[in-house]
């Protein structure tokens, strides 16, 4: 199952967001409690109104709750179910501004967030060995289904706890969450193994080069994974196939 990018809402985000989300119905019994609850409210408006211009309202606050929320039904009804269409509007931006088209990986500034925001690991960097050929002796069709498989396979051996991105092009990134070096070897040799991609010939393997490097508490991301980025190449000069670590 491909990861994706789930955005949880913060502080940092913009008010009328978190307004829109706390107004919009998710479950059947919200759509009940929404007509109840935003009837009440403009009933008890309509009723200080009357009572601010007139002096006095023309009937007990009861019946005129029931009353206005009646005739406002329709009008409330309208405005959930407008919300419930703007938040799901508004999720599916967010998810296609964190989420790569074609893989359904975390994006490159997607994955960066998300380990800056989960402390320390280990950043392994992978870059396909000879993606190149695949894409001008097969076709791009090929070579885009090649990349979704791999991402599928970079899922499954990380886990759901650890996070997975593409980076760009045959280029691709997993954060191994508080991993200690021993389990690193073994997830980083695996994702260097490859798979054998069915969409070719019988045996054929698509194989990745992987570069480690170590993120502290607190540490520098982009530093990570420019350190991850270098110990990659040496594993493409040292025989592609193969895992890395920074020096």
């Amino acid at each position: 199952m491909v990861q994706t990018y789930t955005t949880i809402m913060s502080s940092s985000e913009p008010l009328m967001n978190r307004f829109v989300a706390f107004l919009t119905p998710r479950r059947w019994w919200d759509w009940p409690f929404g007509l109840v609850f935003w009837g009440l409210v403009a009933s008890t408006i309509a009723y200080v109104v009357e009572f601010i211009f007139d002096g006095q309202a023309d009937d007990p606050f009861l019946i005129h709750v029931a009353m206005t929320s009646l005739i406002a039904a329709p009008l409330i009804l309208f405005g959930l179910v407008l919300f419930r269409h703007v938040d799901t509007l508004q999720r599916e931006l967010t998810r296609m501004a964190s989420t790569d088209p074609l893989t359904g990986l975390m994006n490159r500034r997607a994955f960066l967030a998300s380990v800056s925001d989960a402390g320390s690991g280990v950043m392994l960097m992978l870059d396909l060995d000879h993606f190149k050929a695949i894409n001008d002796g097969h076709g791009h069709a090929i070579g885009d289904e090649v990349l979704c498989q791999i991402a599928n396979h970079m899922c499954d051996v990380a886990g759901p706890d650890h996070l997975v991105g593409r980076l760009g092009g045959e280029e691709f990134a997993v954060f191994l969450v508080g991993q200690d070096a021993k389990d690193v070897g073994q997830i980083g040799g695996r994702l260097a193994g490859g798979i054998e991609f069915e969409g070719l010939e019988a045996g054929f393997r698509v194989t990745a080069s992987v570069g480690a490097a170590h993120l502290g508490p607190g540490g520098d991301v982009m530093a990570a994974l420019r350190e991850a980025d270098q110990a990659l190449y040496r594993a493409k000069r040292d025989g592609r196939a193969r895992l890395a670590f920074a020096a």
